[in-house]
C-alpha cells in the first residue's frame, strides 16, 4: 500500500469551439448522459516535455498542464497550438474562455486562444485544482485556504482551514464542499464563505467529494464510503470497503461508485448505501472511473477498462505503452489519458 504522503504529493504533481468538448462538472460528478464508451481506438499520441501534473481539460483542444508549461494541443492530431511557459501545480480548469492553472504561488489565467496571460493572482500556497461555477472560480491551496475569485482575477472572499487542501472543491449553485488535511469535510455557503456545517473524519482528508441534489459524498482512507445531507450535515449512509478511497466518487443514476487502492470496484445505491456490484481489479486504483450512458471507464496500472456501470461487467480492454497517472477524461467520443509522459486520445466508434 502506498503512504497517504504519496497520495497528497500526487495531487500535486498531480477561443476554441468544436464538437470535442466537455464541460466543467463543478459537483465532481465525472458520468455523462449520452451513448456509452464502446472499444475505442487510439488516435493520437503527443509528447509532453515536463511531467504532466494533473488531468487534461478539453474544450475544443486539449490542455494539458506540466511543470514548466502550458500546452494546447489540436484535438484532431495532438499537434501542438501553443506552449506557455508556466511552472504549474495543479490540472487546468476551463474558466469561460480562459485556462486556469495553478502555481506554487496562486493562479494564472490564460487566454485559451492565444496563450496570452490575462491575470494572475497570488495565493497563500501552491494551488494544485480548482473548481467553476459560472462567473466564479473557486480555489484550495495547500495551506488550507479557501478562495472565490471573479473572471477579472479579483478576490471575492477568502475562508481557511487548519490543514492542506489537496483535492478540489465540489461546488453548486447554493454550496461548497471540500475535504482538508485537518481532518474535516468543510460545506460552505458559495456567496460568503461562511461556514455550514463541517465533519470531523478518523484522519486526515486529501480526497474530493461529490455533491448531488440532497447529498454530500465522500471516500476516505480509513476505507468507507459516506453520504451526508448536503443541508445539515447529517450522516445518511455509510458503507466499508476494502482499503483506502482516495478517488472521487461517481455517481450514474441510482448508483454511487467508488476506486479503492487495492482494487476494488464497488457500487452502491445512492440512497441506502446498500451493495449493489463489486468487481476485483488487478491493480491498485489510484483515479476513480469515469463515465457516460451504461459504461464506466477505469484505469487499472497502464490498461484502460471499459464497463457497464449497472453491473461492473467488463466490456473491453485498451493497454497503453506507460502507467496512466490520472483519471480518464471524456469529450464526446474522445478519451483522453496521461500515459507516462505522453497525452494519448482515443476515438470510440459513434452508434
Amino acid at each position: 500500500m502506498r503512504p497517504l504522503l504519496f497520495v497528497a504529493l500526487a495531487f500535486v504533481f498531480a477561443a476554441c469551439e468544436s464538437t470535442h468538448r466537455v464541460e466543467a462538472n463543478s459537483r465532481h460528478n465525472r458520468w455523462q448522459a449520452g451513448d456509452p464508451i464502446t472499444q475505442p481506438a487510439p488516435l493520437w499520441t503527443a509528447t509532453i516535455e515536463s511531467d504532466v501534473v494533473g488531468p487534461p481539460v478539453v474544450h475544443g483542444d486539449v490542455f494539458v498542464a506540466s511543470r514548466d508549461a502550458v500546452t494546447r494541443l489540436s484535438v484532431g492530431d495532438g499537434s501542438q497550438v501553443w506552449r506557455v511557459e508556466v511552472p504549474c501545480t495543479g490540472a487546468p480548469t476551463w474558466f469561460n474562455g480562459r485556462v486556469v492553472v495553478g502555481t506554487a504561488k496562486g493562479v494564472v489565467a490564460l487566454d485559451a486562444t492565444s496563450g496570452e496571460t490575462l491575470w494572475e493572482t497570488a495565493l497563500d500556497g501552491a494551488v494544485t485544482s480548482s473548481s467553476t461555477v459560472s462567473t466564479t472560480l473557486f480555489v484550495p491551496t495547500f495551506r488550507g485556504e479557501f478562495v472565490s475569485i471573479s473572471e477579472d482575477g479579483g478576490v471575492n472572499w477568502r475562508a481557511r482551514t487548519a490543514g492542506a487542501i489537496a483535492g478540489s472543491p465540489a461546488v453548486d449553485d447554493d454550496s461548497i464542499a471540500a475535504a482538508s488535511a485537518d481532518g474535516f469535510l468543510y460545506v460552505l455557503d458559495r456567496q460568503t464563505g461562511e461556514l455550514r456545517w463541517k465533519w470531523e473524519a478518523p484522519r486526515g482528508l486529501d480526497t474530493s467529494p461529490t455533491l448531488t441534489d440532497t447529498q454530500v459524498l465522500l471516500g476516505v482512507a480509513d476505507g468507507s464510503v459516506l453520504a451526508f445531507d448536503s443541508k445539515t450535515g447529517k450522516l445518511n449512509w455509510s458503507n466499508p470497503t476494502r482499503s483506502a478511497v482516495v478517488s472521487t466518487p461517481l455517481v450514474a443514476a441510482e448508483l454511487v461508485v467508488v476506486a479503492t487502492i487495492d482494487g476494488q470496484l464497488l457500487a452502491v445505491n445512492a440512497r441506502t448505501g446498500a451493495v449493489q456490484w463489486e468487481q476485483q481489479i488487478d491493480a491498485g486504483m489510484w483515479f476513480g472511473p469515469v463515465g457516460r450512458g451504461d459504461s464506466l471507464v477505469s484505469v487499472a496500472g497502464a490498461q484502460l477498462q471499459g464497463r457497464q456501470v449497472s453491473t461492473g461487467k467488463q466490456d473491453w480492454a485498451i493497454d497503453l505503452a506507460a502507467e496512466i497517472r490520472y483519471a480518464p477524461v471524456i469529450a464526446d467520443a474522445l478519451v483522453v489519458v496521461v500515459a507516462g509522459t505522453q497525452v494519448v486520445a482515443l476515438q470510440a466508434p459513434k452508434p
